[in-house]
């Protein structure tokens, strides 16, 4: 039988899930994630091999502009998706993955800036530290206060679902191990 879950629920049975998974060698891959963003490692693969394809690329392009040009787009991706999907659980390396992908950024439009031969005033070096460093470091303080609402969120919302479905204990999720595999 086909049980409809709400959005609530499935995100606490999925926490539930992965929190019992220290002995999977795979959690890596999907475990810090939103149950909807599980798949967020593939994304940040693929920005990665288009960043290295066009770091390798950039010696045969006729401009040297537009590997900078082509790296801010990848970035400026980046930093769209990242704030889109927020797929973290915890919100501290959401908001840690926004201000880095904001400082990517930034860097380079201020390589591109450079590139172009446009001067630039002298305070942009203070903003540049702002960026780079203290973004990131206020981020994961916001993130922990996010992370307690989010919980008291979740906790409220579940008290509030009707007809709240009931799960199924962990002893009849585990399947038994022995030496040959699952029996």
């Amino acid at each position: 039988m086909y049980l409809k879950f709400t959005r609530w629920e499935v995100d606490d049975l999925w926490l539930r899930r992965v929190r019992r998974a220290k002995s999977n060698r795979a959690k890596n891959l999907y475990a810090d994630f939103e149950y909807a963003w599980r798949y967020w490692k593939l994304v940040m693969l693929a920005v990665k091999f288009s960043v290295v394809l066009v770091d390798r690329l950039t010696p045969i392009f006729p401009s040297p502009l537009i590997g900078p040009v082509l790296l801010l787009g990848i970035h400026s991706f980046m930093f769209i998706l990242s704030v889109y999907a927020r797929p973290y659980i915890d919100k501290r390396p959401d908001l840690f993955a926004i201000s880095l992908s904001l400082a990517n950024m930034f860097n380079f439009v201020l390589l591109v800036v450079f590139a172009m031969r446009i001067p630039v005033p002298d305070w942009m070096g203070w903003i540049l530290l702002v960026v780079n460093v203290v973004f990131p470091i206020l981020s994961l303080f916001i993130g922990y206060c996010l992370n307690d609402r989010k919980a008291r969120n979740l906790q409220s919302h579940l008290q509030d679902v009707p007809g709240r479905k009931e799960y199924l204990g962990e002893d009849k999720v585990r399947l038994p191990r022995t030496a040959s595999g699952y029996h």
